[in-house]
């Protein structure tokens, strides 16, 4: 028995290499989970998370009549027109976008929306998501003022610091009934404003934003290096040319789930994982193509 025992314990080169990749490939998981600890916990919060199944719920014909009843449709199209608008008219950055779009998505599985004020509710998430993003962005440069004015109060020298909020012009009533081509006034838009306060308020008054699919990609991709040498563990994978190109292309798969509304079953991170998952197979079949392409064309010239 003890022999037998020692025959199954001992193991050689060959059949150690498995375990020791299967023991480094769970440190490195275990290292990533608690490096992204804070998010991964606040995404499962229950105020974070819209109803995924609201359309039947709360939207049916059973609540708002059999003409105004919402559908999947009909959000993928206001989605897609909050982000032409979003980048196009208001210069927002994308991170307004997916925060104006899950505070749309929170609103819809709380309260009944018409389709009349379907488009006064995403403008008016826009602005709502719009002022939040200045406010985190006011705060954290007087945070930085701050401490740089404690530091230079020590030198003796001064210094002046800007925030760090990229959007474009700050968005406000007005905007909205102009971009709405006057089909609701100001009367109305402060109405939508102070109902989406009221219905979301628990998931507004975090100290911490609700993170999006966005939010997680950009955390699990870590921040852009300038220098190809200094390239981030999630671009390791890809030569140094195609790394910028692995980052876009994820972005977009990301954004492009905002449109589809059975994505709201998955969490933000699984998403971002996901989205991660997809752009590392199609760069990698495509440089593929291009070794078999770059074969083929010397076998090609050189018969």
């Amino acid at each position: 028995k003890q022999a037998e025992v020692e025959e199954h314990v001992r193991v050689g080169v060959t059949t150690m290499a498995k375990p020791l990749v299967a023991m480094r490939q769970t440190a490195l998981s275990l290292q990533f989970v608690m490096r992204h600890l804070p998010l991964l916990q606040e995404q499962c919060q229950p105020w974070n998370l819209p109803d995924c199944a609201y359309l039947s719920k709360v939207q049916s014909h059973r609540s708002l009549g059999q003409r105004q009843f919402l559908n999947s449709s009909m959000r993928g199209i206001l989605v897609d027109w909050m982000a032409e608008v979003c980048v196009t008219d208001f210069l927002q950055p994308p991170s307004v976008l997916h925060a104006a779009v899950r505070l749309l998505d929170c609103l819809l599985s709380r309260t009944s929306v018409r389709r009349r004020h379907l488009l006064l509710a995403g403008c008016v998430c826009l602005l709502i998501e719009s002022q939040e993003a200045r406010s985190r962005s006011g705060e954290a440069s007087g945070e930085e003022s701050a401490g740089n004015a404690r530091a230079e109060q020590d030198e003796g020298q001064g210094r002046q610091q800007q925030g760090n909020f990229e959007g474009g012009h700050e968005i406000s009533v007005r905007d909205i009934v102009f971009i709405t081509d006057q089909q609701y006034n100001g009367f109305e838009v402060c109405m939508m404003y102070n109902i989406i306060i009221s219905r979301c308020k628990d998931a507004l008054c975090q100290r911490a934003p609700a993170p999006t699919a966005l939010d997680m990609l950009e955390a699990f991709q870590g921040p852009e290096r300038s220098s190809a040498t200094e390239s981030s563990v999630s671009d390791s994978s890809f030569p140094a040319d195609i790394a910028v190109e692995a980052r876009a292309l994820s972005k977009f798969l990301v954004g492009l789930s905002l449109l589809d509304y059975a994505m709201l079953r998955f969490l933000p991170s699984t998403v971002a994982a996901a989205a991660m998952s997809l752009t590392t197979a199609t760069l990698h079949h495509m440089s593929q193509m291009q070794i078999s392409m770059t074969e083929v064309g010397d076998v090609v010239s050189h018969p």
